[in-house]
């Protein structure tokens, strides 16, 4: 039996060693990558592998990848099912990509589900945005700028084809190896390598790698391969991905219409599904959900969604578009109504309550904590009244 390090290892390589099928036509506005030559050697000892016994024995004999495939089907499962329904609307345009780089599909929805759920316009605490959460430095280095206010790092075809670059890139300077590759662009290029240096020779399963690197890169490496590996056998764990008709298309607005409201009366495609809004913003990422977009526009949408538009849209109950027009200007209270007054000799909190006219006793004390029944409150104090 193989041990765990040359186990996962050949995992790893067999990853590589998929391609993605053709999805799809890129928008010929982007410019595409120099494809990445796959080592036709390492295709022909690993290609094998894909669907043998040992494939599977390789999952199941590495804790952290056994690990990450049972975050995955658990607590983690609506979130993989999620990244999976929004991966396959943006694939016509990000998955040929991957495929003209060399690199599986598997591994662009792994990256995607793991980073972003499949959510173009998500942010990191640490900073990193978009679908493939790309720092803002590493993202301009790749060729991701902000242009006329938009953010590049948002727009999933740009950022795939940053990541495909960063990949090509580094795994010339990992000699290859596809798991240091995913914990640099985790947990950063210049540990990985330091402690690439320091063991060289090693797996980055080897205690004196893996136990040095932050504990998020520790989980996120087998996490993206546990992903990958579940993209292409769900049977294998009654895992069952929705059927999605990804196809899409162009769609021209025939009023005036923010994406709020037209997801409000696009409605649900079946019972469980989620609607339109996060759809609709990934494939049109320039679009703030504030914007009111002008009657004549055009937009990317899900062949389904404009034959849903057409039928209930453009000649819906003028009633229930101006009850989506009005929701869409609304907004939570935010205080800007609000003004701030000092408390003076004498006063009290009916008297001021009084004094305003647009306030009661009651909500005065609410807003500022002062404790009933007395109302008790001091000179100098300073109070939140709201205006009229």
């Amino acid at each position: 039996m193989k041990s765990s390090g040359s186990v996962c290892r050949i995992l790893v390589l067999s990853l590589l060693a998929v391609f993605c099928t053709a999805c799809g036509a890129v928008d010929g506005k982007y410019t595409e990558p120099p494809p990445v030559r796959p080592d036709v050697k390492t295709v022909r000892q690993t290609g094998k592998m894909l669907n043998g016994p040992d494939f599977m024995s390789a999952i199941r004999l590495n804790d952290p990848i056994k690990a990450a495939l049972d975050d995955w089907l658990t607590w983690g499962r609506p979130q993989l099912l999620e990244a999976y329904e929004y991966y396959q609307y943006l694939k016509p345009l990000i998955a040929p990509i991957y495929q003209k780089s060399g690199f599986p599909e598997s591994l662009l929805f792994a990256m995607i589900a793991t980073e972003s759920a499949g959510k173009a316009h998500a942010y990191s605490r640490a900073g990193a945005a978009g679908l493939l959460q790309f720092m803002r430095f590493t993202g301009k280095k790749y060729g991701l700028r902000v242009v006329d206010g938009f953010d590049q790092r948002l727009d999933p075809v740009l950022a795939t084809h940053a990541n495909a670059r960063y990949l090509t890139d580094h795994l010339k300077l990992f000699h290859n190896n596809i798991e240091k590759t995913l914990a640099a662009y985790n947990g950063g290029e210049n540990r990985v390598l330091g402690l690439q240096q320091r063991n060289k020779g090693k797996a980055i399963w080897d205690r004196h790698i893996f136990y040095a690197l932050p504990r998020e890169t520790r989980e996120y490496v087998p996490k993206v391969l546990a992903a990958a590996w579940l993209f292409t056998h769900p049977e294998d764990f009654r895992l069952e991905f929705p059927e999605v008709d990804n196809r899409l298309a162009s769609l021209k607005l025939q009023r005036d219409s923010s994406l709020s409201e037209l997801t409000l009366c696009l409605g649900q495609q079946s019972v469980g599904h989620k609607g339109w809004f996060r759809t609709l913003r990934n494939l049109n990422p320039k679009i703030k959900p504030g914007d009111v977009l002008e009657k004549g526009v055009t937009l990317v949408v899900p062949e389904v969604v404009k034959k849903a538009y057409h039928a209930n849209c453009a000649t819906t109950d003028e009633a229930f578009l101006a009850m989506a027009s009005e929701m869409h200007k609304l907004n939570y209270p935010d205080g800007s109504n609000m003004f701030y007054y000092v408390v003076k000799r004498g006063d009290t909190a009916n008297r001021i309550a009084d004094r305003f006219q647009c306030v009661s006793t009651r909500e005065l004390a609410a807003i500022n904590n002062i404790r009933p029944p007395r109302y008790t409150i001091r000179v100098g104090q300073v109070l939140q009244v709201p205006g009229c």
